[in-house]
C-alpha cells in the first residue's frame, strides 16, 4: 500500500465512523471509535498497517492478575493479523495490537469492519475482566477469530 492509498484510507474511515477529522490537509492517524482510541501506521516496507488500541488503564493492584489472564488469552488468540495484548507501562493501559496485512485488501469497508469487531471484542474483555479469574476466556477469543 502506498502513503497516498493510507491517507485515502483513513479519510474514508474518518467519514464512515462520522468523526470530526475529515480534513484532507491532515492525516488522521488516530481515531476514537465507540469509545476506544485506535492508531493506525502504515509500514509500507512489509505491506502493514500497524494498529494499537487502547483497551484502558489498569489498576495498580489488579494488574497481576490482568497480565496472567492476558498471557492466556495471548496464547489461545489465532486472529488473521497476529494479534496480540499487551501493557503499556508508561500509561498503565492495557493495549490490542494487529499488524494488519494490507495485501489480504484493505478498503476503508472492510477496514471499517475490522476494527468494529476490534471495540466489540474490547467490550467482552473488560467484562470478562470483570469476572472471577477462572473463568475461560475461549468465548472472548471466539469473537475475535
Amino acid at each position: 500500500m502506498k502513503e497516498q492509498d493510507f491517507v485515502g484510507l483513513c479519510h474514508s474511515l474518518c467519514l464512515e465512523f462520522d468523526l470530526a477529522n475529515k480534513e484532507p490537509a491532515d492525516v488522521p492517524q488516530e481515531f476514537l471509535i465507540n469509545g476506544y482510541r485506535l492508531g493506525l501506521y502504515l509500514d509500507s516496507e512489509v505491506e502493514l498497517i500497524d494498529c494499537y488500541m487502547d483497551l484502558g488503564f489498569i489498576e495498580e493492584d489488579r494488574r497481576f492478575e490482568v497480565f496472567g489472564r492476558i498471557l492466556e488469552i495471548n496464547l489461545e488468540m489465532t486472529g488473521l493479523h497476529g494479534e496480540s495484548l499487551g501493557f503499556d507501562a508508561e500509561t498503565g493501559h492495557l493495549v490490542l495490537r494487529s499488524a494488519i496485512r494490507t495485501e489480504l485488501g484493505c478498503d476503508a469497508d472492510s477496514m471499517g469492519q475490522l476494527l468494529k469487531g476490534y471495540t466489540e471484542f474490547a467490550d467482552s474483555l473488560k467484562t470478562m475482566l470483570r469476572e472471577p479469574a477462572g473463568k475461560s476466556p475461549s468465548p472472548v477469543l471466539r469473537e475475535l477469530a
